[in-house]
This record gives C-alpha cells, sequence and structure tokens, in this order.
C-alpha cells in the first residue's frame, strides 16, 4: 500500500516537472513577425524590396535577439481578400508579435482583425489614417499625406507651377492624399483646375485623357493610380500631344513603373519618403545589387523596431506601448519618433525619374 502511494507520488512529481519543462520550452520558443506582401503580381517588386530590407535587418541581429524573433513571409499579391487569409494563417502560429502588411487597402482589411485580436500591426505604405484611427494596436509606417502633400507643392511653386490637375485611383490611400490637396491647396496660391477619379482596373484612358485636353490653363497634372497604371496613363498621355508636367506619390520611385513608362515618364518629379541612410544603402545594394529599394528601407526598419523591443522595451511593457513611446529612432528612414494616431514622422522629399 504503502509502495504504491510513493509510486503514484513519484509519478505525479515526474509529470508535474514534464509539464513545467514544456512550458519553459513554449515561453523560450522564438515568437514570430509575420509579414503579409505583394510577392507576386503588378507590385511584386515592391514585395520584394521590402522582404529584401527585412532579412537584411534580420542578419544584422545578435544571435541572442534573433533567438527572440523569426520572420515569416506570406504572399498576398496585393488583394486584401489574400491578405486576410494570409492574416489567418500567421495568426494560427504560436508566439505572433506582430504583423506587417502594405498599402491602405490592406491596412483596411487587416487592421480590424489585428486590432480585435490585440496583434500589434504595422502598416507599410498607408497614407489613410482612418487605418489606425481609435485602434492602439495599428501603426502606419510612412510619410504622412500632409507632408507627401506640402513636398510637392513646395516643389511647384519653386517651379511657377500653379494650376494643378489631379488624377487617382478609387483607393482608400488616395483619397486621404486628394483629402490633404483640398486642405493644403486653399493657402498655397496653387489652383485645383481638374479631378478625376478612375477604377482600380481602368486600362483604356482615352476619355479620361480627352477630358484632359479640354483643361488649356492646366500646368502640372499628379497622377496615383495603380501599380502599372501610372505608366499607362502616362504613356496616352503623352501620346495624346500633353506636354503637362507630370507629378506622382511615391509609387513613382518603382523601377518596374519608371521602366514600364519609358519616355513618358522621364522628368516627371515626385515625392517620396526620405532617401535612406548611407549605412543601410551600402548594406542593401551590396546584397540585393539589382533588386528595387522601394520601401527597403521600412521592411528593414520594421525589423529593427522589433529588435529594439526585445532589447529594452519588454520592460517598458507591451511591444504597441513601446512603438507608441518612440523617440528619436535612428533608422534606414532616418531619425523619428512616434508622432499621434498611430503615426511615425516620417521624412519626405522630391525626386525625377531619370
Amino acid at each position: 500500500m504503502k509502495t504504491s502511494l510513493y509510486s503514484l507520488l513519484f509519478s505525479l512529481a515526474l509529470f508535474t516537472n514534464i509539464l513545467n519543462l514544456e512550458n519553459a520550452r513554449a515561453d523560450e520558443a522564438p515568437q514570430t513577425l509575420g509579414l503579409i506582401l505583394p510577392l507576386s503580381g503588378e507590385a511584386a517588386a515592391i514585395g520584394d524590396a521590402i522582404k529584401n530590407g527585412a532579412e537584411l535587418a534580420y542578419s544584422e541581429l545578435s544571435p541572442a535577439i534573433k533567438a527572440k524573433f523569426q520572420l515569416a513571409f506570406e504572399d498576398d499579391a496585393l488583394l486584401p481578400k489574400n491578405a486576410v487569409t494570409a492574416f489567418q494563417s500567421l495568426k494560427a502560429k504560436e508566439n505572433l508579435v506582430t504583423i506587417s502588411a502594405v498599402s491602405s487597402g490592406i491596412g483596411h482589411a487587416i487592421a480590424p482583425l489585428a486590432e480585435s485580436n490585440k496583434i500589434p500591426f504595422i502598416n507599410i505604405g498607408a497614407s489613410d489614417s482612418k487605418i489606425a484611427k481609435d485602434r492602439p494596436y495599428v501603426f502606419l509606417h510612412w510619410i504622412t499625406p500632409e507632408v507627401q502633400v506640402q513636398a510637392i507643392i513646395d516643389e511647384l511653386k519653386r517651379r511657377n507651377l500653379h494650376k494643378l490637375g489631379l488624377v487617382f485611383a478609387s483607393q482608400e490611400g488616395y483619397y486621404a492624399l486628394i483629402a490633404a490637396f483640398k486642405r493644403l491647396l486653399p493657402n498655397s496660391g496653387i489652383k485645383l483646375v481638374l479631378e478625376e477619379e478612375m477604377s482600380q482596373t481602368e486600362t483604356d484612358f482615352g476619355s479620361f485623357v480627352a477630358k484632359l485636353s479640354q483643361v488649356k490653363d492646366m500646368e502640372a497634372l499628379f497622377i496615383a493610380l495603380m501599380p502599372g497604371q501610372n505608366a499607362q496613363f502616362a504613356k496616352k498621355l503623352r501620346q495624346s500631344g500633353s506636354q503637362v508636367q507630370i507629378v506622382g506619390g511615391e509609387l513613382f520611385d518603382n523601377p518596374d513603373e519608371q521602366k514600364a513608362g519609358g519616355k513618358a515618364l522621364s522628368a516627371a518629379f515626385y515625392a517620396t519618403p526620405a532617401e535612406p541612410t548611407g549605412t543601410f544603402l551600402a548594406s542593401y545594394k551590396a546584397r540585393f545589387p539589382k533588386a528595387s529599394l522601394f520601401a527597403a528601407a521600412n521592411g528593414y526598419d520594421t525589423v529593427k523596431l522589433i529588435a529594439g523591443y526585445f532589447e529594452e522595451g519588454t520592460t517598458q511593457g507591451s511591444l504597441n506601448s513601446y512603438l507608441s513611446k518612440l523617440k528619436d529612432f535612428a533608422g534606414a528612414c532616418g531619425r523619428y519618433s512616434y508622432s499621434s494616431g498611430g503615426k511615425f514622422s516620417l521624412p519626405a522629399e522630391i525626386k525625377v525619374v531619370p
């Protein structure tokens, strides 16, 4: 009887030790930074660049920090329905620490899911502040519409161009840009002479270009269309004989867009996140000499931000708390801080298509 009791107590102790060991191993298992990117389709070059930047940053981390978290990539082809599926796939993983994804369109699909599941979400390339509104778990890692539009206005004035047209796709991020134009133009001395919206899937721009030709005094045209559309629209515009100054947003920085547009996009100027830091540029070009740089710095900084949390932020609370208190972060995108409404104070600059 006594032997049986001892055997039972020994078995219980052994089981408890095994259970505690398994729990300890689970606690020590690396967490996952899931990146939902367009690794196929029209925006694949952008997704590849962000993936490259993220992998470069991860390769620079110490073994101790690498043991804290790992990277996992999902392809959404820049389609919201695919992004939702990718989110669910990542959410099923154990120890998911955060999600990152690209564009305002994808952000609107993922943000409510991330918020309801209390998973920090870093949205790269998103201009629409509504994505993060009243959502403490959502962050926008991109230049704000106001910063981007102000840079364009300053360049228009520098070039003595005072009559502007706007052509944009039906997309949340572009709506935010157009709203910023309407807020900032009235006090700028620049007159809005045209405003046209078109479908994200439009391929025949003949009627739009014909309407543009009737606006005789337009000096510059801001084009904010989807990947592939910008180049085709610019070609149609130049074929019509128009020599209006073409102005664009960050997608004009995509080498695939510039190549597709050819001479039609040559000399167009655009506002985009400021040139990455020299240290990052040298490392990136050495490792990915032929790859696009578009938003690669944002992918790089996303990984570095998570690493910073594991290096020092875990003592300060949750990841979203750490990000919302960020000050003077020195990253590939420059030096910036958290401002408000899920936004970071990333700087912008004007570039010209060769």
